[in-house]
């Protein structure tokens, strides 16, 4: 009898191993995909200034660490690879300069799209 447990544990404890084993990648993956909401909603850039000449002054207001990978200026689209360190106020040379007429926006590596500037004037109602 004791034979007959000592079995019906074993071919449980399989197919639950099967199971976990089965299901962990997905679980992995939706525990990725979570962390990775989160990161993207905790995301947060100010334009401190943008020159004449092209120049970007952004800062990362959170402490963590932001990598940027797309600028956006008018209907312009740059691929470029920055990284703001946690609380850190940086200089980027942008390509593209102040123009109040345009948007300016990053994209992050989350795929959170910040917006930095829109077009100044227009009529006002």
């Amino acid at each position: 009898m004791a034979a007959g447990v000592v079995a019906a544990v074993l071919v449980s404890s399989l197919l639950l191993y099967a199971f976990i084993s089965k299901s962990a990648p997905s679980v992995r993956i939706v525990g990725e995909q979570v962390m990775t909401a989160e990161k993207r909603l905790s995301e947060d850039i100010t334009l401190v200034y943008w020159s004449n000449n092209g120049e970007i002054w952004l800062s990362n207001n959170t402490p963590d660490k932001i990598v940027l990978r797309k600028l956006y200026c008018g209907s312009d689209q740059k691929d470029i690879s920055w990284t703001l360190n946690g609380k850190e106020v940086k200089k980027f040379s942008a390509g593209c300069p102040y123009d109040p007429s345009k948007y300016l926006a990053v994209e992050t590596e989350t795929g959170r799209l910040i917006l930095l500037a829109s077009p100044v004037g227009g009529d006002l109602i």
